[in-house]
């Protein structure tokens, strides 16, 4: 996993990334579901961190 993902932040950025990626009408399909993989893969990672704090709190 990439440092940007440890964190919410670096999540919730690179997922900006990946719907201004996705907006554009050039993206081929293959690309498209990559990025959608990743974003839900990062989804479970913000997940997964929104919980750690809440157990934490």
């Amino acid at each position: 996993m990439t440092e940007e993902a440890q964190t919410f932040e670096g999540i919730k950025a690179r997922l900006d990334e990946i719907v201004e990626a996705v907006g554009d009408d050039s993206l081929s399909l293959d690309s498209a579901l990559d990025l959608y993989e990743e974003a839900i893969a990062l989804g479970a990672r913000a997940t997964s961190l929104l919980e750690q704090g809440v157990l934490e709190d």
